[in-house]
């Protein structure tokens, strides 16, 4: 065995463990003793099976091991993963060998060198390991990779692929069917993988649809509660005025402390008698079930007043309003003191509402997915915009809803 193959041998081991380091996103600093030792360990594998022309099947099983192991190390308790990674990286090498041949068989006429063949080969297998492994981190994360039957189809393509490979070396000249046989099995590897992806993506969303549905449910009963407790406090705060109004004149000015009591009770009862009037309902719910927390965390509100009414239906705006609320006090809850201005109404015929509040760390993309997730019935625009230490966020609801 000469030099060349050596180093060749000890590249391609090194380029089989940085594949699934990569895969497996582990740092080099943390791992290099990892990839250090099973890079040897390919090395010595791939040089004994050249030196003592050892059989294929002895070859793939001893690499298949050797894979098998640094992946179970990088990625403990995950067996079936790691055997479908294990195998997709050494197919990855068979498949740069393939595309070798068929070059030089379609494009020169199997005129290339020996060293030239395995220079291209092992240049082909460094751009899968610099660019494949980040697709393959975000499969092995998906829940394509807790389908068990989807491994073993694929697996069954894989050892496929594997022999019909192995046949290339007995071919003395070049065998289109076996191309086409390959090429299909690529296809259909690939095939499979989307229709699964596919399926999860419809079973996830309609999961996601459910659960939607149920949101609204519970947020129509706790819009009625809302409703009918606010009218139910309304009342008892009138009728408590209007019993203290009496005792007052009972009293006709003969106790002072008890005239001063009563004033003092009376205009504690006007300010919560009328803390919101924003001339819409829902919104007033909405803020009125926020009271607590937003004199929890000293924000000051402002809002202007319009009567006109969302067009959306009331559980959907009053679940939409508990969302854009819930992202308003996570921003807030930091701050001594913030601000919270509220505009509502209609523009060029159009409904509108967006809440200004103090620009934080807090507001994440996928809260406010949520909202426009809620109104993917309705033709919306949806208002989600940084403006200088401010965060603008709401909705204008579309003409076509009319």
């Amino acid at each position: 065995m000469s030099i060349f193959d050596l180093n060749i041998n000890l590249i391609e081991g090194l380029l089989y463990s940085i594949f699934i380091a990569k895969i497996f996103r582990t740092q080099f600093k943390n791992s290099y003793k990892i990839i250090l030792i099973f890079t040897f360990l390919l090395c010595l594998n791939i040089s004994l099976y050249n030196y003592f022309s050892l059989s294929e099947i002895y070859y793939t099983l001893s690499m298949q091991v050797i894979l098998f192991l640094m992946s179970e190390i990088l990625n403990p308790q995950q067996n079936i993963s790691n055997l479908f990674i294990s195998m997709l990286v050494d197919t990855f090498s068979l498949f740069s060998n393939t595309l070798t041949i068929m070059m030089n068989q379609v494009f020169f006429n199997n005129s290339l060198s020996y060293v030239i063949l395995v220079i291209v080969s092992k240049i082909i297998f460094l751009l899968f390991v610099l660019f494949i492994p980040q697709y393959l981190n975000k499969f092995i994360q998906s829940q394509n990779i807790k389908n068990r039957s989807f491994h073993i189809a694929l697996l069954s393509l894989l050892i496929l692929y594997t022999l019909i490979f192995d046949s290339l070396f007995y071919e003395d000249t070049m065998n289109i069917k076996l191309y086409i046989m390959i090429l299909c099995i690529i296809i259909l590897t690939i095939s499979i993988y989307k229709a699964i992806q596919y399926i999860n993506t419809v079973h996830n969303q309609q999961l996601e649809n459910q659960m939607i549905i149920q949101e609204l449910k519970l947020n129509n009963k706790n819009y009625l509660q809302v409703e009918h407790s606010l009218k139910v406090l309304s009342k008892s705060q009138h009728d408590n005025l209007y019993i203290l109004e009496h005792i007052k004149k009972l009293n006709q000015n003969q106790n002072t402390l008890i005239d001063n009591f009563i004033d003092e009770q009376i205009n504690l009862l006007n300010k919560k008698t009328n803390p919101i009037m924003t001339g819409n309902t829902t919104l007033d719910y909405i803020l009125y079930q926020y009271s607590a927390q937003i004199e929890q965390y000293h924000i000051h509100l402002s809002y202007t007043k319009d009567t006109y009414q969302c067009p959306l239906p009331k559980n959907i705006y009053y679940t939409v309003l508990n969302k854009m609320m819930d992202i308003v006090i996570d921003a807030c809850q930091d701050n001594e003191s913030s601000l919270l201005s509220i505009q509502h109404g209609f523009m060029d015929q159009q409904f509108y509402i967006k809440m200004t509040f103090p620009l934080t760390d807090h507001i994440h993309q996928e809260d406010i997915h949520l909202i426009d997730l809620q109104l993917r019935e309705y033709p919306h625009i949806l208002i989600n915009e940084r403006d200088v230490n401010v965060y603008i966020l709401g909705f204008m609801l579309k003409k076509e809803l009319d």
